[in-house]
């Protein structure tokens, strides 16, 4: 039996909350915003290692979106979530050549990224004269063209065929020499620390400049990847990457035959996820007041960097009116590094008030390890604003499932 409470206060903490109202708003506005600009032939893949918490993939899957997975493991839980293998979209440098055959068999999207998977495409082939589809993923100097905007600015990214020393060109090559393959697909997918339009304005004209290798009327869709901003302030809306990625697409591609598909992940999740701690003891260290609580910042921002303070991002619940200039909120662990934030100029935190992180939903469930405490609660927080319990915190039941305890010589 489900357990709905109706306010934040009931809850069981440390906990995720998903609001679905707020997932909702970001994935119509994103479909809806590339839609009216591309036409009915867009797609959204979403991103499977952004948060593959199984209560939203059913969700995305009701919804309407494409499963987008880098793994044999990602795509079986795909096909477990009822997703087709007709409507997964494969990227990434380890797909799994048992992945990539059922998705090349079912008429999915394949992307390919590196030349071991060329290797296997000429070492096997479809059975019964059919043909397979592919697509190639471009990789080009964005740093150049976007300067200090890039993640791994000078040393390139790894991913995908090259352009500029003609990796692209030998992939092309090599695939039209098999008579059972047909390349009917461009992939580009950049991770920037800026997510400026400018990225994706050249990134479709590589697009373009890599499609004259090939046929146009061979072009069946587009891949844009992802690595969007969301319902972010002060950022490109998603009005604004759509206009700015079908305006220069359009240069060369018709969208009344061209698929379009994008791959969101953080634009659709990062905000409609919250994380919700209790304090559980107040420590004066020298001149320093530390909040320890029962969350951690391995659940919210794994790779342990801190979360500034900002009202729109951490939400306090204090029974104090007392402000304190500085408190420095810390979880469970025995890392000195979890720090999870610096609360300045706020209410003086007390046992058991609550705090909220908000904008949590990217990466964190994902990366959360099972260390020292294993995974916490979810709940869904539905359009009727009851919070149902979606997931209950692992025990050392879940963490002991399939282990061995006999030994034997």
């Amino acid at each position: 039996m489900k357990k709905i409470v109706n306010t934040v206060h009931e809850l069981e903490t440390p906990c995720f909350i998903v609001d679905e109202e707020r997932l909702a708003h970001n994935y119509f506005s994103f479909n809806n915003a590339f839609r009216n600009t591309w036409g009915r032939n867009f797609q959204i893949g979403y991103s499977f290692k952004t948060n593959s918490f199984s209560w939203i993939l059913l969700w995305m899957k009701e919804n309407g979106a494409y499963a987008e997975v880098v793994s044999e493991t990602e795509s079986l839980l795909a096909e477990r979530m009822g997703f087709p293998y007709d409507k997964m979209i494969i990227n990434g440098p380890y797909k799994g050549f048992s992945a990539m055959k059922k998705i090349l068999n079912a008429g999915g999207i394949i992307n390919l990224d590196s030349f071991h998977e060329i290797k296997w495409l000429e070492e096997n082939k479809p059975n019964g004269g059919c043909c397979w589809k592919v697509g190639l993923r471009i990789n080009f100097d964005l740093e150049y063209y976007c300067p200090n905007e890039t993640i791994v600015g000078s040393n390139f990214s790894r991913f995908g065929f090259n352009l500029e020393n003609g990796s692209f060109q030998d992939a092309v090559d090599r695939l039209k020499k098999l008579p059972y393959i047909k390349i009917v697909g461009l992939h580009n997918h950049n991770s920037t620390k800026t997510k400026s339009l400018s990225v994706f304005k050249i990134a479709a004209q590589k697009i373009i400049e890599a499609s004259a290798s090939l046929n146009n009327t061979d072009i069946e869709y587009i891949d844009m990847g992802g690595a969007l901003w969301g319902d972010k302030q002060n950022a490109p809306t998603f009005q604004d990457y759509a206009d700015c990625i079908v305006y220069e697409l359009k240069k060369n591609f018709n969208p009344e035959t061209t698929m379009l598909f994008l791959e969101p992940g953080a634009s659709l999740i990062a905000s409609p996820i919250s994380y919700l701690c209790k304090v559980i003891d107040v420590k004066n260290v020298n001149t320093v007041k530390f909040i320890a609580t029962n969350g951690s910042l391995i659940h919210i921002a794994p790779q342990m960097h801190g979360i500034t303070f900002n009202p729109h991002i951490v939400s306090v619940f204090p029974d104090s009116k007392m402000v304190c200039d500085k408190q420095v909120v810390v979880g469970f662990t025995c890392i000195e590094n979890d720090r999870m934030s610096i609360l300045e100029n706020c209410n003086a935190l007390q046992i058991d008030d609550l705090l909220v992180f908000n904008n949590v939903g990217s990466y964190s469930m994902a990366l959360s390890p099972l260390f020292i405490q294993y995974f916490p609660n979810v709940y869904i927080k539905n359009r009727d604003n009851k919070l149902v319990l979606a997931r209950e915190a692992w025990t050392i039941n879940e963490y002991l499932q399939k282990g061995c305890f006999e030994w034997q010589n």
